[in-house]
């Protein structure tokens, strides 16, 4: 019988894995190889994820240069990380995947030229960075993580477009940015 985390098996990620994911330790071997390998592979899909999101993406950026240059840097970049998390180094995988969700969200904001309605629930997005962080990383890495995307969403919300103000007033915006309520 094979493992359900067979590298070799004809599941569906087996390919995956196996060109991006460090290979499965035994059983006996120590807790914190295993658990390294087990965020590897959780690395692994989130890559996959967001390389299949790059590739899709990128008709939006044929008319808008700056938008192809981002899509094809991140994807760039999501390719480099499968090498380094193939060799089990998940902390730069993990860290650099918290970087560049963030990096694609704040050049959004900053440069996308949108509407406030559009750009209120890119702060919202911003959670994602936390949620790998807790997912990759370190547990008290959320908080860092948190609290840069947090003071990201209070500052561009002091100091951003004057339309963005009245969307944030205290009525219509929760006291906390949404990355501190995670």
């Amino acid at each position: 019988r094979q493992s359900p985390y067979s590298q070799t098996g004809l599941r569906p990620l087996g390919w995956w894995y196996r060109s991006a994911a460090p290979p499965i330790p035994p059983a006996s071997a120590h807790f914190a190889v295993r658990e390294r390998v087990r965020r590897a592979r959780l690395a692994a899909v989130l890559l996959l994820a967001f390389i299949i999101l790059n590739v899709l993406s990128l008709p939006v950026g044929i008319g808008d240069p700056t938008t192809l240059y981002e899509l094809l840097g991140s994807l760039i970049i999501s390719l480099l990380l499968v090498f380094f998390n193939q060799r089990g180094l998940v902390e730069i995988t993990g860290g650099t995947l918290v970087i560049l969700v963030n990096a694609v969200l704040i050049s959004a904001i900053l440069l996308g030229g949108l509407t406030t309605v559009a750009v209120l629930p890119l702060y919202d997005l911003m959670v994602i960075a936390a949620l790998f962080a807790v997912s990759l990383l370190t547990p008290s890495s959320v908080f860092v993580v948190s609290l840069l995307t947090s003071s990201f969403i209070l500052i561009d919300a002091r100091f951003g477009p004057p339309d963005l103000q009245p969307a944030l007033s205290p009525s219509s915006f929760p006291p906390l940015p949404p990355p501190s309520v995670l």
